[in-house]
């Protein structure tokens, strides 16, 4: 089963609008032609993706990084049939954290939740065949995007940043090549359910984005 990555800036606002379109197509295209989208679940892009392929009655896989990470969004997503997760475990994910090592420049001075963020980048994109990424900058360097992409890069996985106009043709050509599946009636969506919707993505309250620990 195809798995497509989508990881992205939480601040819509700050990309343009053409690449922030792509970025809804890409995850409307992976859900009818039945992949499995993958996000780790943050405010913005991460909730815009997965809320699209939900609202399709697609499949998304949530990557946590603990088990209350944006608890209400996360609680709605689970309720939907085809929505799975897997929650960050040191013991159990021990390549996720030293990808952290690896990949990201401060990777062993983080505290317990960045580290926590960071390793989970692992745990959405390796086992994917293609990463979406809408960074909050042009060239991806910002953030957990930026971890996604280096990650990506050192498994050998295509990546698309959207700020590029031939990295939006490539994920749409790419997108094209599977084929539609059955669209079943919409489920209702989070921001009807629950919340003000800005710009397709959910507002939420920050303090469920700690880790558990109080740190990062």
């Amino acid at each position: 089963m195809t798995r497509i990555a989508f990881i992205g800036t939480r601040d819509l606002e700050a990309v343009p609008h053409e690449a922030l379109e792509a970025f809804r197509q890409a995850a409307l295209a992976a859900a009818r032609a039945g992949a499995t989208v993958v996000t780790g679940a943050a405010p913005g892009a991460d909730q815009l993706a997965a809320t699209l392929a939900i609202s399709l009655g697609g499949r998304v896989h949530l990557v946590l990084p603990w088990e209350t990470y944006e608890r209400a969004w996360t609680r709605w997503a689970l309720a939907h049939p085809g929505v799975t997760r897997t929650v960050y475990d040191p013991v159990e994910h021990a390549a996720w954290t030293e990808s952290v090592f690896t990949h990201h420049p401060a990777g062993r001075r983080l505290a317990h939740g960045a580290l926590a963020l960071h390793a989970r980048n692992y745990g959405i994109v390796s086992g994917s065949d293609l990463v979406v990424a809408l960074p909050k900058d042009p060239a991806g360097r910002q953030g957990g995007t930026a971890q996604g992409l280096r990650i990506a890069r050192a498994l050998g996985i295509p990546a698309r940043n959207l700020w590029s106009e031939r990295d939006r043709a490539a994920a749409a050509e790419a997108l094209a090549h599977h084929a539609p599946m059955p669209v079943p009636a919409p489920a209702a969506s989070w921001g009807q359910q629950h919340r003000q919707v800005v710009h397709g993505h959910p507002r939420q309250d920050p303090r469920q984005d700690r880790h558990p620990s109080g740190a990062g």
